[in-house]
């Protein structure tokens, strides 16, 4: 029900449907234009930042309609299930770090990057918790994090989600720098095709990785088949 963002905007939340005051749109223009276009609007936000030409913009539909009328760009409507990325979500960052609390697991020789002050986080319970309900409050700039990781060292990026959306962004954002962007699962591919094809891709790169599992025979294959008899007789099916 967006019962915070009706709250900010004084909706009522007896008359005024979910789906009609609060949409989302991916458009094709830089940050800085999209910022210079939302000076003084008041209901709509900028939530991601995809790539260099690439934003997501969040907010009432009228008033997006006018800011990318103005922009005079190309764009599509963007299926958002809740309000997120945004200073509208700060009235619940408590509940939301309460939500995100629970034991974590703390992992050896490897760092994890945030979008929150764009640095290493520290993985602990009280640490993950915040930095997820901080996210929430903010929008996200997804080129900053890849080249703050980027100038960490990394020049291998895996995407463990669905699709490709931040592979294709990766190689958008590191066009002219050396990199390899990998996504495990692609539109159009079975999961065991995509994964193959990933395994692959980081082989020629060197990767060490283990693919004897790739060439294994399943126990299965290995246990005495049974010989099937088939009497066949005259006039029978």
């Amino acid at each position: 029900p967006m019962e915070t963002l009706r709250d900010a905007w004084n909706l009522p939340k007896e008359t005024v449907a979910d789906n009609t005051f609060w949409s989302g749109f991916t458009v094709q223009t830089s940050a800085d234009a999209m910022g210079d276009a939302l000076k003084g609007e008041e209901f709509v936000k900028l939530i991601l930042i995809n790539s260099p030409n690439e934003v997501v913009i969040a907010g009432k539909p009228e008033d997006c309609q006018r800011v990318l009328d103005a922009l005079g760009v190309s764009y599509v409507a963007a299926a958002l299930g809740d309000v997120i990325h945004c200073d509208l979500v700060r009235a619940d960052y408590d509940a939301l770090a309460t939500l995100h609390t629970m034991p974590v697991s703390q992992p050896e020789n490897m760092n994890f990057f945030t979008a929150v002050g764009y640095k290493p986080l520290a993985i602990n319970s009280d640490g993950i918790a915040n930095n997820i309900a901080e996210m929430y409050c903010n929008h996200v700039d997804f080129p900053k994090l890849v080249n703050t990781v980027y100038e960490s060292g990394s020049r291998i990026f895996l995407e463990l989600g669905p699709r490709d959306a931040c592979t294709r962004n990766i190689d958008s954002i590191l066009a002219d720098k050396e990199h390899v962007s990998i996504a495990v699962n692609r539109k159009g591919s079975s999961d065991y095709n995509s994964l193959v094809r990933a395994l692959a891709k980081l082989a020629s790169h060197q990767v060490d990785m283990d693919l004897s599992r790739l060439f294994r025979q399943p126990e299965e294959d290995n246990k005495p088949k049974r010989k099937l008899i088939k009497e066949v007789k005259m006039g029978s099916e």
